[in-house]
């Protein structure tokens, strides 16, 4: 709050919003990914909001139109690492049938349909309908040359059997989630922001967090503490948890986080959660 009143931070949050709108992300566009802007004090965002209006207006079309400032603001910009590495070592020239198993918002696959052949086909998978949707759009001057599957690519084969194609040329797999997953609370992954108790990618699986902290035994937590989280009180996490689930189901993602520090205490900058 203390940073954005001040005029060079808000020269270069108009700077980088600019960049965004024009298209123009310059030479060093990895290295000057947006910030999330938190809780802007109501002058602040007036002034952004103004600024932001009159970039707009002289950079996109005029069917676009912006919707109000929230509070809480995020200005995600969203550039795909390693791409100049990814496209080296595909040698994507010749080949017909490129698989894209882990879409997200279609960074990857928008880069190698550009030096792909006029007449090679990619297929995106992704099981996060709002990655989809995205991504759609960002790949909708490829026509039918982008071929989207809302599969994992757990499925390629099958998935593909279904579609008639036999084999694929070249596969990329980009794991783990990304940063507007996190960063939307909605989803249920970030522990900093109130948010379900959900973290599921597929929102057509049955299974949410929710559901693994308030009904999976002691020992079960334990295991999944232990094994997948590396956490070395596991056991002790895990026995506190059932213990306080009877007296009250935990529903949300800082709900569940505030407990956990409160057990474990805070070391450092590192949230324990």
């Amino acid at each position: 709050k203390k940073k954005i009143q001040k005029k060079g931070f808000m020269n270069k949050f108009m700077k980088g919003l600019k960049k965004v709108v024009s298209g123009n992300k310059g030479n060093k566009g990895n290295k000057e990914k947006l910030k999330v802007v938190k809780k802007i004090k109501p002058v602040a965002k007036k002034k952004v909001v103004k600024k932001a209006k009159q970039v707009v207006s002289k950079k996109i079309p005029v069917e676009t139109t912006i919707a109000p400032m929230p509070t809480d603001v995020i200005v995600f910009s969203h550039v795909p690492v390693l791409m100049r590495e990814v496209l080296e070592n595909l040698q994507l020239e010749g080949k017909k049938v490129v698989v894209d198993g882990t879409l997200g918002l279609g960074g990857h696959s928008k880069s190698m349909l550009e030096v792909m052949d006029a007449d090679a086909r990619l297929f995106g998978f992704d099981v996060d309908d709002d990655n989809m949707a995205r991504a759609q759009q960002n790949l909708v001057t490829y026509g039918d040359r982008v071929v989207l599957v809302r599969s994992n690519f757990g499925n390629l084969q099958e998935e593909l059997s279904k579609l008639k194609v036999r084999s694929a040329d070249a596969i990329l797999l980009d794991l783990g989630l990304s940063s507007p997953q996190v960063d939307n609370p909605a989803k249920g992954f970030s522990f900093l922001r109130e948010g379900p108790l959900d973290m599921r990618f597929d929102k057509s699986s049955p299974l949410t967090a929710a559901d693994v902290i308030n009904t999976y035994s002691s020992s079960d937590l334990q295991r999944i503490f232990f094994e997948f989280g590396e956490e070395r009180f596991a056991r002790k996490i895990a026995a506190e948890i059932v213990k306080r689930r009877k007296v009250r189901a935990f529903k949300t993602t800082t709900e569940l986080a505030n407990f956990i520090e409160k057990l474990m205490g805070r070391q450092g900058h590192i949230h324990p959660a």
